[in-house]
This record gives structure tokens, sequence and C-alpha cells, in this order.
């Protein structure tokens, strides 16, 4: 009988953690090229994957998620345990079980079933590592992943995939001497056509533009993002500096900060006038410091490659991994007051080059990548003695 890998993404309904997904669905599309392939999912995020990788060889099995919202987190963990349950019953022993996102309930259900049957299952670790961390952000939500964080410690043949060094050197001493691990950054698939040099962009009067990209809520660390704003009032009404909001803004904005602003919008961009925003910009802003990105990728690490912008912001464990790791993509501080002071003081390039650390970092979170570590240790588990596929 023909092996199986099943993957399921039990939590997304639409475009979050498509890009993510999108990069593993292909890592293992290549590995196991052998098996027949099914992804669980939602048909709005399959769909969005789509948009960004063709899952031509991949069965899709729809179910309908209502998304992650904290007030249906029982319900949606709930439904979520069954899906698990029968997804694992109809593995054969050498099938492959990927859950791309769990729920402390679903995690628990799975940790028992799998200390009994050990089966192949491998589970991804997302943001929600970051409400098991000492110091937290994450609200109340925090209580209910927690009494579930005793299950790394035990040995029930669960991988769990992190998504960088940075983030298992964070998270830990939560496991067990036993406990199985992956560790990789975050697959990407690059778009050349993507991909824009800095120094293409125009910077007439040596206006220097600051895009905030991304949907603009309280995850942006908004209360340092106006104290920036308010400190470099001066420079922005001179002319010297615009500030741009990329993305739907969904908090309420003070007056005098909205005043300050080139651009804002409280609807969402088309993908034209998004893309138009983002090469206008000479750098990228990030205020999520060190209490931010310990236990999960930081997006706008992404965006910075993604885009060719330099990043103009604060510190903090994600970002300063990479920093050290491969070189400089932009300017990096350990306050706003840093940040405000560096262009007061005119200590920032607009034409820095940075073409070549993005070259570097889009080589090593690269899918092809990841393929040679993640097949290592499928190759230690005998999950799939055949050769890789080539492209």
């Amino acid at each position: 009988m023909k092996r199986k890998i099943f993957v399921a993404e039990l939590i997304q309904n639409a475009f979050p953690h498509a890009e993510i997904n999108a990069g593993i669905l292909t890592i293992l599309d290549r590995y196991f090229y052998t098996y027949e392939k099914y992804i669980i999912a939602d048909s709005r995020h399959v769909k969005a994957i789509t948009s960004i990788q063709p899952l031509a060889d991949w069965e899709k099995l729809p179910i309908q998620v209502t998304g992650f919202q904290a007030k249906y987190l029982l319900y949606l963990d709930l439904v979520m345990c069954m899906r698990v349950v029968r997804a694992y019953f109809n593995l054969q022993s050498q099938d492959v079980l990927v859950i791309l996102g769990i729920l402390p309930l679903s995690h628990i259900v799975l940790t028992f079933l799998n200390k009994i049957g050990r089966k192949h299952i491998f589970v991804c670790l997302h943001g929600e590592m970051e409400a098991l961390l000492p110091r937290t952000k994450i609200g109340l939500t925090r209580y209910y992943y927690r009494f579930t964080q005793f299950l790394f410690k035990i040995s029930s043949g669960l991988t769990y995939l992190i998504l960088g060094e940075s983030v298992y050197a964070n998270i830990k001493f939560l496991f067990g001497k036993e406990t199985k691990y992956l560790i990789i950054d975050q697959p990407y698939l690059w778009s050349s056509e993507q991909v824009v040099s800095n120094n293409e962009v125009e910077n007439k009067g040596e206006v220097i533009k600051l895009g905030i990209v991304g949907r603009f809520n309280n995850s942006k660390n908004v209360k340092e993002c106006f104290k920036f704003i308010r400190g470099i009032k001066p420079l922005i009404e001179a002319g010297k500096i615009e500030i741009y909001i990329i993305g739907k803004v969904d908090i309420h904005i003070e007056e005098d900060i909205r005043e300050l602003l080139a651009f804002y919008s409280s609807s969402p961009l088309s993908p034209e006038d998004f893309m138009a925003y983002i090469q206008k910009q000479n750098f990228i802003l990030s205020f999520t410091d060190r209490s931010y990105y310990r236990a999960t990728p930081s997006g706008v690490f992404f965006d910075c490659i993604k885009y060719s912008k330099p990043i103009f912001g604060l510190k903090n464990d994600y970002l300063c991994h990479y920093y050290n790791k491969y070189g400089a993509f932009g300017y990096l501080y350990d306050d706003v007051s840093e940040m405000i002071n560096a262009l007061q003081q005119n200590q920032i390039q607009c034409r820095r080059d940075f073409d070549s650390t993005y070259e570097l970092l889009r080589s090593r979170t690269s899918v092809s990548a990841m393929c040679n570590i993640m097949a290592s240790k499928f190759d230690e588990i005998g999950l799939a003695p055949d050769p890789l596929k080539e492209y």
C-alpha cells in the first residue's frame, strides 16, 4: 500500500500563515514525492497558499475553520480535537501527519494518543509559544496555554518544528531530555519579481520615507510608535521625513498623530497599492522590542528581505540573531530615544547598500536550503528512503 502524508492547518482560514505554509508544503512535496499527499484545511486558506505556490499533487480535504479569535478559542480547540483524533486514526504505521499549528486541548489529546501509538507526527510551533514565556505580552489567553506546558517534557514521539534558532534558545527550558524537535529557519519562497533594490528609490529633496508595513494594531507596539512619531514632529513638519502606514489601520489613532502621517488607510489596500507604497519607502519601521518575538518569527524581518528595504527600529531577539549572524540589514536601537536621536543627528544613510545581506538571507531562508536540513531529520527517522526530487 502506498504511504501517505497528511498536512493539517486547523486554525487559519484566510491569508495569515499562507506564506509560511506554502514554504513548508513545498519542502514536504519535494521530500515525500513518492507518497500520496493530502492537505486538510479551509478552502480559503488553500486558495491563499495556491496563489503563492501551486499544490497540483496534493489532494484537498476541505474543512470549515472559524479563524483564530480569542473569544472562540475553546470552541476552536474542541473542534480541532475531533479533527486531530480523526486524522490520527486514519494513519497507517508508515504514514506521516504534519500539524501546522496546535491548540492546548488538541495538544493534550495528540500527546497521549501518540504516547501509545507512536506514529510519525510533526507539530509546527508558532506564536502560541510566547504565552509560555515568563514575561509575555500575551493577554489572558496565556493562562489557557500554560496549563499544557508540561506536555513538552513528555516522551510522546511527537517531533516539534521550531522556526528559528533564537526561538529555540528562548523555549528550550520547556523541553525534556527526550523531547524531539527540528530547528529550521522559517522557509520562504522568494519571488524575484518582488525584489526591489533600495538604491532604486527616488529620494527627491532628501526626504526620508519610513513605512510601517502590515495591519496596524496593538501588536505593532503602538505606544512606542506614537512616542517616536511625536519625537520627530519637527522633522516631519520641516518636510525632512514622511511616515506611511502601509496596511489597514485597526485601532484608533489620535488626531495629533494622524496629522503627522503622510498616508494611512482604514480599509485594506489592493495588492497594487500595497506594492506601490512599499517601493517608495527608504526604511521599514519596527517598534517590536525585546519583549516581542522571543518565541515566534518576525514578520517585519521577512518584509525587509522580501522588499529589499532596510529596517529602522528596535532590537528584539529574532532580529538581533540574524543581524549578528549574517550582517547588517538596517539600523537597530535599544529604545525609541536612540531612533529619534539618529534622525536628528543625520546618522542614517538612505542609500547604504544592504543588498549583499539580503541576498545571503534569501539564500539561507530559502526552501532549497531548508529542504536539506529537514531531509537529514527525515532520513534519521527512516520515513522516505527515496532520493530528493530535483527541480
